[in-house]
């Protein structure tokens, strides 16, 4: 069993790295987003913070931050005022009310949570994004660095670049159930790898740009032909 990863770009391993995590835990089947997504939180004891991202412009006036505490039941964490028409990648980290929070980051706005929002429980929740607009709800699971393994894989890649798979080291066979985190890490600035490459940079910045995917996955075992 592997997975299939395809891109419509040629994939520069020389300065691209992967690291594939895994959290055993029940994997909850995410609501796929509308012009707003739920990309990222940030849990206790850290700085706290959920992110999202906006993946085409948006008027978030009424927009509302979910998060499911046990019982269960759903809790207000943010709700948005109006706002000008915000551009398509506009990234919002929504703090802790009264947080003292970071220098703001390029391409990044800051927004505090509701005064009576509940704390973010540090084991990891469910996390829903209501948009006025839509008729749908955008749900994910979060979970906490720290309830992350680290997995061994191998891969098998395109001469092009374009495409590789993703397999499970011997003695594994396939890839149990779970919460999988698939970080990628590409360096612009390359010379510890290969000295003599040239230094690339977004806007003045090279320091290494960092990408995130959480992939719930759920292991299905056939049974064997001609069982019951």
């Amino acid at each position: 069993m592997a997975f299939l990863v395809r891109s419509p770009e040629p994939l520069d391993w020389r300065r691209t790295g992967l690291e594939v995590l895994l959290a055993e835990r029940a994997a909850a089947r995410p609501l796929l987003p509308g012009a707003v997504k739920l990309t990222a939180v940030r849990f206790p004891p850290e700085p706290a913070f959920v992110e999202l991202l906006l993946r085409e412009s948006a008027d978030l006036k009424g927009l509302r931050i979910e998060v499911r505490l046990p019982g269960p039941r759903w809790e207000l964490y943010f709700q948005s005022a109006a706002e000008p028409l915000l551009p398509a990648g506009r990234r919002i980290r929504v703090y802790p009310a009264g947080a003292a929070v970071p220098a703001s980051e390029p391409g990044i706005l800051q927004r505090f949570a509701a005064p009576a929002a509940p704390p973010l429980p540090a084991a990891g929740t469910r996390f829903r994004l209501v948009v006025p607009a839509e008729t749908r709800w955008h749900a994910r699971l979060f979970l906490p660095d720290a309830a992350y393994r680290a997995v061994a894989v191998r891969l098998l890649r395109k001469a092009d670049g374009t495409s590789f798979f993703l397999l499970p080291a011997p003695p594994a066979s396939a890839f149990p159930s779970g919460q999988y985190r698939w970080r990628w890490t590409y360096r612009r600035d390359n010379r510890a790898a290969s000295p003599g490459s040239p230094i690339l940079s977004q806007a003045g910045d090279s320091s290494p740009e960092r990408v995130t995917l959480d992939i719930p996955w759920e292991l299905v075992v056939s049974p064997p032909p001609g069982s019951p």
